[in-house]
């Protein structure tokens, strides 16, 4: 690897290590350094057995409301020409990762830091030339992927790349935007119940995103704003709904059809923060906003309904390389 590459890749994964920080994930230990293989016959190179140790650019934990458990994973920040990413190289990224992580489980290094089991992987892949990461490309290279895992003890690994970390990096910023106003009392994440855990899991409200938001649609959140009204201060109750999706009609609509299961109709106000802001689906934004007034003045409903965007990014934050 040439000097160049080395700097590239130690800016990347200090890049990344700071984003998932603002995001509120707690780093567990120092970056970059490696664990013994104990399963080097299955870790094999070939027909030899593993000799090297595990390379591990970080490790990340967070309290995963819907297991009720903090959450143990490694990150692994891979920076890449277009070219240098295909089928095959992600395919090798992830087997390495997967293998990484199964030794970790019993790692004596990362008990003796009160590292919760790690069992998840998170592979950021950032194309070092934006203009032409072919997103399209990208997705069916991971349909591709052919990889094998442990019926016993399986693994979790996500893959990121430009886009979803650069929603990440808008989401930050507008979160940072919003905790800043004088008038803001308190901004959660808003983790809704999980109807599929039979009434295990109750709404909370927590200052990070777990994983599983990170690659969704929309993240929910909560905050408390004073307000003055006739001389008197008041406290609001404002539901946000961080939108990243593509703002059609239908899409909207799915979108608010989970609004009363997730307990985000009992507030003063709902503010959608828009990722897209292709002039294309104004019509249909406004729609939206029209009829979902119109419907809550029927019902007798305060709620009060407002669209706002996030800032669409291009390229990662010089700020993240500190």
């Amino acid at each position: 690897m040439s000097e160049e590459q080395q700097y590239q890749g130690d800016r990347w994964t200090t890049q990344s290590k700071n984003i998932l920080q603002n995001l509120g994930w707690t780093q567990v230990g120092d970056s970059n350094f490696d664990i013994d293989c104990v399963n080097k016959p299955a870790h094999k190179t070939k027909t030899r057995d593993r000799v090297n140790p595990h390379g591990i650019d970080s490790v990340f934990s967070f309290y995963d409301p819907y297991s009720k458990k903090d959450v143990g994973l490694i990150v692994e920040s891979k920076h890449r020409k277009w070219d240098g990413i295909n089928k095959a190289e992600i395919e090798d990224f992830v087997k390495q990762l997967q293998m990484t992580i199964e030794c970790a489980g019993t790692n004596e290094t990362l008990q003796q830091l009160g590292c919760p089991i790690v069992r998840v992987g998170l592979l950021m892949i950032w194309c070092n030339e934006p203009e032409r990461f072919e997103e399209d490309k990208y997705r069916e290279y991971l349909k591709q992927l052919k990889l094998t895992s442990k019926r016993n003890n399986p693994v979790t690994i996500y893959v990121a790349s430009n886009n979803e970390i650069l929603r990440w990096c808008s989401l930050i910023q507008k979160v940072i935007y919003i905790r800043k106003d004088s008038n803001v009392s308190e901004f959660k994440f808003f983790y809704p119940s999980d109807t599929y855990s039979g009434g295990k899991s109750s709404p909370s409200r927590r200052d990070h995103v777990n994983i599983v938001h990170l690659f969704s649609s929309y993240i929910f959140a909560k905050s408390k704003e004073k307000q003055i009204f006739r001389g008197n201060t008041l406290t609001s109750e404002i539901s946000h709904v961080f939108f990243f999706a593509e703002p059609t009609l239908e899409e909207l609509n799915f979108m608010y059809s989970c609004i009363q299961p997730f307990q985000l109709e009992d507030a003063q106000e709902l503010r959608i923060y828009l990722y897209n802001d292709d002039t294309t689906f104004r019509v249909q934004i406004e729609q939206f906003i029209r009829s979902k007034r119109k419907d809550l003045i029927a019902q007798g409903s305060d709620l009060e309904i407002t669209i706002d965007y996030m800032i669409r990014l291009a390229n990662v934050p010089e700020e993240y390389n500190k």
